[in-house]
């Protein structure tokens, strides 16, 4: 994905977890307590370079198990090209991805897991976020959702990207089969936002 591209939802998530989180408004997005967020699918890094620099209290799970993959795999199957990468280009994926996100030392943590696994190692209930980005397969979306969701804490944020995008056509209908079509808040650049963390606080 082009680096232009990435900017753009990569704003508008900026700005819904400022407004949805509670952290004010920029320059700082500064906020007493830090932040856990978990990016799931993290490619070349750009986002999560993003949301480090511009969340100074984020500590950032970044999970993405940046290895080849069997080719009778669902994923592969799929059609997606960061599947069918190999060793080679992974470690460059990497290396690209461990520079990128340097400066924010031990806020940046790289979980090189399937979904499934890292999933299986957080305590529910403990995420101010969980942005799902990686397997875009209808199977893949609707596993990270039901994964991820008990993760995130009353009144933070499930959201995730290419809602509504023509190269992801099983996205959109995932997302909508988990999560209710009417429960959600669509943004830039094919982001979407669960308000269902949201209404679960406010009835608390």
């Amino acid at each position: 994905m082009d680096s232009r591209i990435c900017r753009v939802y990569a704003i508008d998530l900026l700005y819904n977890l400022a407004s949805r989180l509670g952290l004010g408004k920029r320059p700082d997005f500064r906020v007493d307590e830090t932040l856990l967020g978990v990016e799931i699918g993290v490619d070349r890094g750009w986002l999560s370079e993003y949301l480090l620099h511009n969340l100074p209290a984020l500590n950032l799970m970044m999970v993405d198990p940046m290895m080849p993959f069997d080719p009778s795999s669902r994923y592969h199957q799929g059609g997606d090209s960061r599947s069918r990468r190999d060793d080679r280009k992974w470690n460059r994926v990497r290396a690209e991805v461990r520079n990128r996100i340097s400066f924010a030392g031990s806020r940046a943590k790289q979980i090189f897991q399937f979904s499934a696994d890292a999933a299986g190692e957080v305590a529910d209930g403990v995420c101010d976020f969980v942005f799902i980005d990686g397997d875009h397969t209808y199977g893949g979306v609707c596993e990270d959702i039901a994964m991820w969701k008990p993760k995130v804490r009353p009144g933070g944020v499930l959201c995730g990207h290419d809602y509504g995008n023509p190269r992801c056509p099983d996205v959109e209908r995932a997302v909508n089969d988990s999560l209710g079509k009417a429960n959600l808040d669509v943004g830039m650049g094919y982001t979407w936002y669960w308000r269902g963390a949201t209404i679960y606080s406010e009835a608390a």
